[in-house]
């Protein structure tokens, strides 16, 4: 028996490689197509751009793993049952429970590499992807700042590089700042370097002065320095919750965010995304139990099983609708957030309930007449 189970779970395991794969190339090829101006315009390498376009693939997979789960369900047991494979296992003592285990281990073992996706890998990656993209543009194609003119990099401030280095050093910097219109500032640097920071690209200035006029009397007032750093984006108002998209934050500080520290907008977001990370996982399990419900229901056919297929095929759809919609509604009212729990759940128990009333039905009493569907 055990040896039947182990025969299940390889064909399983081996098409969910297969499949799995697949669709994260087809879908990686077409995220990083978006990216491609980085190395055709830009003069990014290859291997670089691999490397960046890699990290969208964590964020890819939370949402492949159900679906290659769910159709490599469907394709292997309705294989056996066409090879009559099902029969012979069930005649040789194999229980409804027996022949769905190796589905129900696989599917637990992938709702776990769900969480660990969702909780850490993604969030990790996500911020990785933000840093890398951002020294990408700085380093290779001064999308910021572009050598020998003036740019406007913000409403109010204009910066100007003389030189820029290979390794992202700059030369000649000067920078005027008016963003504060009461009192605008001047600064100019021997040398420097655009990085990203907290709150977005900033420029580290070394060895210049730093000029602003005194309002009301017109002084003149010149400081010199050996290093200033200037943010070329308006520090953000958040907390340091507020580093990046909810998307990038960690369990806890997803778990920490209120609303005394961000606006209402953002809290709603970091809640959204919090209760996203741990509902998505279900829906590797829910998946692969609508098609054993699905194709372990009804009575025994001859003829195939197309009108069951059909079926999971719909509640499969319906089942990744609900995990779309849902996040939808979370985002007009946090009130609604059980609802992106009560999607896959409803699934899981509607599926288990329509196994447990099959398996206690004898095999033999699901052979139908030839045309029964």
């Amino acid at each position: 028996m055990l040896a039947l189970s182990r025969y299940i779970f390889r064909q399983l395991a081996i098409g969910m490689v297969f499949v799995a794969a697949g669709l994260a190339c087809a879908l990686w090829l077409s995220q990083s197509l978006r990216y491609l101006d980085l190395i055709v315009d830009k003069g990014l390498s290859l291997l670089a751009f691999l490397r960046l376009t890699a990290l969208l693939l964590p964020n890819v997979f939370v949402f492949i793993l159900p679906i290659s789960l769910f159709a490599v369900v469907l394709f292997t047991y309705n294989k056996l049952a066409t090879d009559r494979e099902l029969v012979v296992m069930r005649a040789a003592g194999l229980s409804d429970l027996q022949l769905a285990r190796p589905t129900l281990v696989l599917a637990l073992i992938f709702t776990a590499v769900g969480y660990l996706l969702t909780t850490w890998v993604t969030p990790e990656s996500a911020r990785s992807f933000r840093e890398m993209r951002w020294e990408s543009y700085n380093e290779f194609s001064g999308l910021i700042v572009r050598e020998g003119v003036f740019n406007e990099v913000a409403q109010g401030l204009t910066v100007y590089v003389g030189e820029r280095e290979s390794h992202g050093t700059v030369h000649s910097i000067l920078v005027h700042d008016k963003r504060d219109r009461q009192q605008p500032v001047t600064m100019w640097a021997q040398s420097g370097r655009i990085v990203e920071g907290p709150a977005g690209p900033r420029v580290v200035m070394e060895n210049g002065t730093r000029q602003e006029v005194t309002r009301g009397t017109g002084d003149l007032s010149i400081l010199e320095f050996d290093r200033y750093t200037l943010d070329l984006v308006s520090p953000r108002t958040a907390s340091g919750l507020g580093r990046g998209k909810p998307r990038e934050w960690t369990m806890r500080d997803l778990m920490r965010a209120d609303r005394a520290t961000l606006d209402h907008e953002r809290f709603v977001d970091a809640k959204t995304e919090l209760h996203q990370r741990l509902s998505l996982p279900l829906y590797n399990l829910a998946m692969a139990l609508i098609a054993l419900a699905c194709l372990f229901s009804g009575e025994f056919s001859r003829r195939g099983q197309t009108g069951r297929m059909l079926l999971a095929v719909v509640l499969g759809v319906a089942a990744l609708g609900a995990a779309l919609g849902t996040n939808s509604l979370t985002l007009d009212s946090l009130a609604r957030w059980p609802v992106m729990y009560l999607a896959p759940l409803g699934f899981i128990i509607a599926s288990l309930m329509v196994l447990a009333a099959e398996a206690r039905r004898p095999w033999w009493g699901r052979h139908a007449v030839p045309g029964a569907g």
